[in-house]
């Protein structure tokens, strides 16, 4: 049977996640996306995250592939992976592509968004999605440093590890 390259849009709530990135002895996205996985092909199946979240954070799209030889249409996949994660993994789109594309080295753009809540209390149902600040803060000044991350940048220091020759660190 032919090996299908799929990429699968998902999002979750990390708050019971000790980060995305598959770790031995300790919940992970990752680990159970690949648990989900293996449970549908029954046998082990190795996924790739096109980037990694810490403890307790959440995405609204993380891009995942995985390799399968299974004959399931594009919309059932979607159908199957969430009958088989976790409550608060949801997969939401799943597309077949070419056998040779890496979500994690070819993602042209990531983007994260920082939820604040000014103030002297936060409600406990926020709390695993904002970040509480008391004090007073200069949003201006914080509007402000954020224009240096607008436009072409190298991230080469960003990297911490070698990387192939032919490597592009240069985003927009």
């Amino acid at each position: 049977m032919k090996m299908n390259n799929l990429v699968v849009a998902i999002e979750y709530d990390g708050t019971k996640f000790q980060g995305s990135q598959k770790q031995p002895n300790t919940r992970t996205v990752q680990g159970a996306f690949d648990e989900a996985l293996t449970s549908i092909h029954k046998k082990n199946v190795i996924s790739e995250f096109a980037s990694r979240t810490d403890s307790g954070v959440h995405a609204i799209k993380q891009v995942v592939n995985f390799k399968s030889n299974l004959d399931i249409t594009e919309e059932s996949w979607v159908d199957t992976l969430n009958y088989n994660l976790p409550k608060d993994i949801r997969a939401f789109k799943c597309n077949k592509t070419e056998s040779n594309i890496d979500v994690r080295r070819d993602a042209l753009t990531r983007e994260y968004t920082y939820r604040l809540i000014l103030g002297d209390r936060i409600s406990p149902i926020e709390y695993n999605y904002f970040e509480h600040i008391k004090e007073s803060l200069d949003i201006s000044s914080l509007e402000n440093a954020t224009n240096v991350f607008i436009g072409k940048h190298n991230f080469l220091s960003f990297t911490g590890r070698l990387l192939p020759k032919n490597s592009n660190t240069i985003r927009n």
